[in-house]
């Protein structure tokens, strides 16, 4: 895991590919369907917080694969079991 100071220069880097390659916040918040508020305060805050609608977009917009841009793989969520129970109709 990196450090806090590795973090904060990977974000510098990261913004600053976003300059390099003309990108701005509300392109790829427009991609993503989410805010361009909601964008900035995910490349400052990773890894604390995450979305991988916008990381997904990020990478996409610079060309690059998703796991070799955020170091890690994206993790699918395993539904639970109990959720999947198709419920009945009682007052039908």
């Amino acid at each position: 895991m990196k450090t806090k100071k590795s973090y904060t220069k990977w974000r510098r880097e990261l913004k600053a590919e976003l300059v390099r390659a003309g990108v701005k916040y509300t392109e790829i918040a427009a991609l993503a369907g989410r805010s361009p508020t909601t964008v900035a305060v995910i490349i400052s805050k990773y890894p604390k917080f995450k979305s991988y609608r916008i990381q997904k977009a990020i990478a996409d917009m610079l060309g690059v694969a998703y796991a070799s841009l955020w170091d890690e793989p994206h993790k699918r969520r395993v539904p639970d079991p109990a959720d999947q129970n198709i419920k009945e109709v009682v007052n039908a």
